[in-house]
């Protein structure tokens, strides 16, 4: 479990720093946006922007075993 907390905060922290440009948009569904990551090999996640300029993103790792997933939560306040 402390390997997952501490895999999932690194993650948080790395989806800060890989822009928009090294994504690929898949779809949009329902206001949210499918993306795929080259960065992650090629793992899917899901992105929303809220108003207040919230950043909410879950998605999988295929650059480690055994596969993770992870939720990203940001705001530039």
């Amino acid at each position: 479990m402390k390997r997952l907390l501490g895999m999932s905060a690194a993650l948080c922290l790395f989806a800060n720093v890989v822009s928009a440009a090294d994504t690929i948009l898949w779809k949009e569904v329902g206001g949210w946006g499918v993306y795929m990551d080259p960065s992650l090999g090629n793992g899917c996640f899901v992105l929303n922007v809220y108003e207040d300029g919230t950043l909410l993103r879950l998605g999988f790792n295929f650059t480690v075993k055994p596969t993770t997933i992870y939720l990203a939560l940001g705001n530039d306040k």
